[in-house]
């Protein structure tokens, strides 16, 4: 006598929820993998860089990992450990990849913002670093208590729909800055100068600050409208927990790309101003080293003072 097949269990749809956030996972290991490699060839090519940079490229480099594994823990938990369990749809968002990815995105808005500092001379991106540096740690805190049930459950949608669209107008705002900045800057600097190798200079440095902060800035918007339309969707996840790479291989694709801009083998970074006779004994010493060896040739303080191809770091 045949036995009546059990009755099947219900299971959510979870192709526009946990599915974007999967997407945004696999992302996550993409750039990972990428930024792993750009780490390795600027440790290669730029030995002689501030030990200050080399440490900054090393703490991006391991909060970028630690995003990656947070975010694939979450989405493992949700997809293998809870399956089938719609109370846990909303944990992945939580597991800790946010603070991570807050501080990449501080960092590397820090380094693109003094390199603003010293063209400008100006305190206005300082300021503007500063406040919007505050507003994303601020916001993260509030979804943060917000998504692990630290403020009241009828305020709770309010306080993560606010902190949520907060933190990525902060980024927003501090993106378009930048990119904006260095983009007038540098077209204003290659419309005045006259000379053929600095004007060429000056546009490939153009075509670098329109990267530095255009595709974030295009991820946070992507996110802001994915999360308002379609409704109950979570597509919007994928730009926004996938943006954690795109900041880390910006700030690698600058460091690397220094001696694409110049046309020389490698370019150091360094942090200190050398003037008068050290200055010019630097610049000698370091052709002299370019002739026997091929090594380095060693920055000064502004791109566009004495030398044509100054401050290549710096901008």
């Amino acid at each position: 006598m045949a036995t009546a097949a059990p009755p099947a269990v219900a299971i959510s749809d979870v192709r526009t929820s946990l599915g974007p956030i999967l997407i945004a996972s696999v992302l996550a290991w993409v750039l990972w993998g990428m930024l792993t490699m750009q780490v390795i060839r600027y440790y290669l090519s730029y030995k002689r860089d501030h030990t200050f940079v080399k440490w900054i490229v090393g703490i991006v480099w391991f909060l970028d990992l630690s995003h990656a594994i947070i975010l694939f823990r979450g989405i493992y938990q949700c997809l293998v450990n809870d399956f089938g369990q719609v109370v846990s749809l909303d944990r992945a968002r939580v597991m800790g990849e946010m603070p991570p990815r807050m501080l990449v995105t501080i960092i590397v808005q820090g380094f693109c913002f003094w390199r603003i500092w010293k063209l400008y001379r100006s305190y206005i991106p300082i300021v503007l670093y500063v406040v919007t540096s505050l507003l994303q740690i601020i916001f993260t805190i509030i979804y943060l208590m917000g998504s692990f049930g630290a403020v009241p459950a009828a305020r709770r949608l309010f306080f993560l729909n606010l902190s949520g669209f907060g933190y990525l107008a902060a980024v927003l705002v501090a993106d378009v800055t930048m990119a904006g900045m260095l983009t007038t800057l540098l077209y204003k600097q290659h419309q005045e100068t006259p000379y053929q190798k600095t004007s060429e200079m000056l546009r490939r440095l153009f075509y670098f600050s329109i990267n530095t902060g255009t595709w974030t800035a295009v991820f946070a918007v992507a996110a802001i409208i994915l999360s308002k339309h379609p409704l109950g969707t979570y597509y919007w996840a994928i730009f926004d927990l996938g943006v954690c790479g795109i900041y880390s291989n910006t700030l690698l694709v600058n460091l690397n790309g220094r001696d694409y801009v110049v046309g020389e083998q490698a370019v150091a970074l360094s942090f200190y101003k050398s003037t008068g006779d050290s200055s010019r004994t630097a610049r000698g010493s370091g052709s002299r080293g370019h002739r026997r060896s091929g090594s380095a040739a060693v920055e000064d303080v502004s791109v566009f003072e004495a030398a044509k191809r100054s401050q290549i770091s710096d901008v």
